[in-house]
């Protein structure tokens, strides 16, 4: 598998992808069901050797049956899909348990938690006991960031500062119009990583510039994005050297989850 700058291969690791039946999936991939086999099928049409994939927004649900849809998809394609559990922090208790049973039992590698979403600022107090259970389990929390106020970087950041062990990723790195913001607190916290999904080229190659290129994961959000011009933002259209694409396209986020990444 693998993309090509001349005739060298780049390993693809997708730091965002979403997995689930929804009839908004039918606009950018033509069907409403997302599940291991279709995701597999979507990554070999575009040369994506591994993604990370999770539930998408399923209103009013403690995401159980959608998780498991996820576990299901990882063991069925275990070299290609790798899964990060999505909880609903106002859940508390049941939150916990479902973090502790998908990292420990089933393999998962990570949290996705969307506050905007679930409504809930990322800095709540809410949020606190899902960062102590990542820092005891040792993985990281990727958030979405930006549109709504509850998700701004700012907000994430403050989160960083409060537990420093941990690992967040700011999804979107605050998408559009608050990339800037988020460039400016992941100069101040070293342990929040930038994901591209959605954001402007030019912000990206700025967080670069700013950052150095380990502080940055490719992402995708496929099927709300899809991964051809996702990639092809950060292969064919920005300025980054080869070996700074290979660390952004996959080895960052390989080296992040101790996960060996090979052409598949």
């Amino acid at each position: 598998m693998a993309v090509k700058i001349d005739d060298s291969d780049i390993c693809v690791f997708d730091a965002h992808t979403h997995l689930g039946i929804k009839k908004t999936f039918e606009i950018m991939v033509g069907t409403d069901r997302l599940l291991g086999d279709e995701m597999v099928t979507l990554m070999d049409k575009h040369g994506v050797d591994k993604v990370i994939s999770f539930p998408c927004l399923m209103p009013l649900t403690d995401f159980s049956k959608e998780n498991n849809l996820v576990k299901e998809a990882m063991e069925k394609h275990p070299d290609r899909i790798v899964g990060f559990v999505r909880v609903n922090p106002y859940l508390k208790e049941i939150a916990i348990k479902q973090i502790e049973f998908y990292v420990k039992e089933a393999g998962m590698k990570g949290i996705k938690l969307h506050p905007s979403a679930e409504y809930y600022s990322a800095n709540d107090p809410v949020v606190y006991p899902i960062l102590e259970k990542a820092v005891e389990l040792k993985v990281p929390v990727l958030f979405h960031s930006g549109e709504l106020f509850m998700a701004r970087p700012a907000m994430i950041a403050d989160l960083a500062y409060t537990f420093p062990d941990a690992t967040i990723i700011m999804g979107h790195m605050g998408i559009f119009e608050d990339a800037l913001e988020a460039i400016a607190v992941a100069k101040r916290a070293d342990n929040i990583i930038l994901e591209t999904s959605y954001c402007p080229l030019k912000m990206v190659m700025l967080a670069k510039a700013e950052l150095g290129p380990k502080r940055i994961v490719y992402g995708s959000d496929t099927p709300y994005s899809i991964f051809g011009w996702e990639i092809d933002k950060i292969l064919k259209y920005s300025n980054f050297k080869e070996d700074e694409k290979r660390l952004i396209l996959g080895e960052n986020l390989a080296n992040l989850l101790h996960i060996k990444l090979t052409p598949t």
